[in-house]
């Protein structure tokens, strides 16, 4: 029996359209119409970026852009090009098919490899936690994928899965695929047509990855085998886009008159080269240890970052769509608008293949912020003075530790805790987890004021973390119970929770008005 799905016309892309309703449309319709819906809406966040990346390819292959002129004259068309993507999937149309059978969609088989249950394929995708994904499926029960799940799942472990053990009989392992283990950061406009064009960068043989070897750059579906020769560099930007990382081979069958995917092979792939830069992640440079790439923290919301991620000056590896967005607003490409920053990717145990959390989140900003270094100061000095409060904060409750496990510490020869006593408290309490977020609503509204007042939105800002600060102390000592000698240390950490307050935000004028006016 023979089996087709191919994904230039088949539904399996998930979307918001218009309405912001879900839906899901083919590969040539998310394109073709990308103006008519508002933003790719996987529900793993890993599978959001990962089809970012395949959409990017096929439209860097067919409209570059090389220039900013080049760009331009797409952003103004406010659609893509229907003539030129219905040709280019025409030509290529077989190639789409997720089940061909001399080459599907993504996939090669290994020799020596055993078909096995569909939970591998989801076992590469969650780092080895599959019951978290569709429907909390068992990793001893076998499932049954659809063939749009299965899609979604093969394109998100060729860029999202990471390092482990393969087949030990074989002596074969996993390397981690050119996003397994940062954030992964993408700008998004008021539509998918936006979106997709703000993160079409500059496409020449020198960037956004520089050409490499004698074989062209295309995507791995024109490739004959895109798995030969054997490399770690790519030929390209689209080579990257679209790295086999994965040997995958999906086995289709038929359950109740619909087609599934019961059965998979899998095996490594293509090794990328660990030293190259993903021109989607951000790298801080420390003088020390080097490059260090931007990662998702338990408990720290991306916001936090802002200053971080939206500073060009600051001698870091920015995410190359917020340099290009720079380069199109400082030459006058790109209007003023509001702009949003996504992230997509997972906290994973350091060279293990193990996920700790998957997270997708974002924040709006005026793309005024990318042009103009005094916002960028402002916004770096708000959020100083919320990490110095959270220090602040953090010294009461230590202050108010000691003294609940000791009502002596605070005597000359009184007893004083063991510091992990003293530390474990602190973090059962969430006094600080209770800070941070209260302040992201309030953050949201800074960012939305500072362009128009930055001294209006720094006054507002220093209200928005003193009532934050006090919520989380006073959150912290209702905690801590009410037997007199929680009462005591209750008030002497007050005493010292004021007086951090007016160390941090009382005055601040002078410091203030240097931070606005540099």
């Amino acid at each position: 029996m023979s089996f087709e799905f191919n994904l230039i016309d088949q539904p399996w892309i998930p979307v918001l359209d218009s309405s912001g309703i879900p839906r899901e449309v083919s590969l040539s319709d998310v394109l073709i119409n990308a103006q008519r819906y508002l933003q790719l809406s996987a529900s793993f966040p890993q599978t959001n970026a990962a089809l970012y990346r395949l959409l990017l390819a096929v439209l860097h292959r067919n409209f570059g852009p090389k220039n900013d002129d080049e760009w331009q004259q797409l952003w103004l068309a406010q659609q893509f090009n229907r003539q030129a993507l219905e040709g280019y999937f025409a030509q290529w149309y077989p190639r789409f098919d997720l089940f061909a059978p001399d080459r599907p969609f993504m996939q090669a088989r290994q020799p020596k490899t055993e078909p096995k249950p569909a939970n591998a394929l989801l076992f590469l995708v969650a780092g080895g936690d599959p019951d978290t994904l569709y429907n909390h499926n068992l990793d001893s029960v076998p499932i049954i994928l659809t063939p749009q799940q299965a899609a979604q799942a093969l394109i998100t472990a060729h860029s999202f899965g990471i390092a482990g053990l393969c087949h030990p009989q074989l002596k074969l392992v996993y390397t981690d695929a050119p996003c397994a283990r940062g954030a992964v950061f993408f700008l998004q406009g008021r539509n998918l047509f936006e979106s997709l064009m703000l993160n079409l960068v500059r496409y020449t043989p020198a960037e956004p990855i520089p050409f490499h070897g004698d074989e062209p750059d295309r995507p791995a579906w024109e490739m004959d085998d895109p798995y030969m020769p054997d490399r770690s560099v790519p030929f390209g930007y689209l080579d990257y886009l679209t790295w086999q990382n994965r040997c995958i081979m999906l086995f289709p069958s038929e359950v109740d008159g619909k087609t599934v995917v019961q059965k998979v092979t899998t095996s490594s792939g293509l090794a990328i080269n660990a030293e190259l830069s993903n021109p989607m992640h951000h790298y801080r440079i420390d003088e020390k240890t080097g490059r260090k790439i931007l990662r998702f923290t338990e408990g720290r919301a991306l916001w936090r970052d802002s200053s971080v991620l939206l500073n060009l000056k600051s001698g870091n590896f920015n995410p190359q769509a917020i340099c290009w967005a720079e380069e199109l607003i400082a030459y006058g490409y790109l209007p003023a608008q509001k702009l949003k920053l996504a992230a997509y990717g997972m906290s994973t145990a350091p060279g293990k293949q193990k996920v700790h959390f998957y997270r997708g989140e974002q924040f709006e900003f005026s793309n005024e912020l990318l042009t103009r270094q005094d916002l960028i100061d402002t916004l770096d000095y708000a959020l100083e003075l919320a990490h110095e409060l959270r220090n602040q904060l953090w010294g009461a409750m230590r202050r108010l530790a000691q003294l609940i496990l000791s009502s002596e510490a605070d005597l000359q020869n009184g007893r004083t805790p063991d510091p992990n006593d003293i530390e474990n408290l602190i973090v059962h309490w969430e006094g600080e987890s209770q800070y941070w977020s209260r302040l992201e609503v309030p953050f949201m509204h800074f960012l939305d004021l500072l362009p128009a007042d930055q001294e209006q939105a720094l006054e507002e800002w220093r209200k928005s973390i003193r009532s934050a600060v006090l919520n989380a102390f006073n959150y912290t000592t209702q905690q801590s119970g009410s037997q007199p000698k929680a009462l005591k240390a209750a008030a002497i950490a007050r005493v010292q929770m004021l007086s951090g307050i007016k160390k941090v935000l009382v005055p601040q004028t002078q410091e203030e008005n240097n931070a606005i006016h540099a």
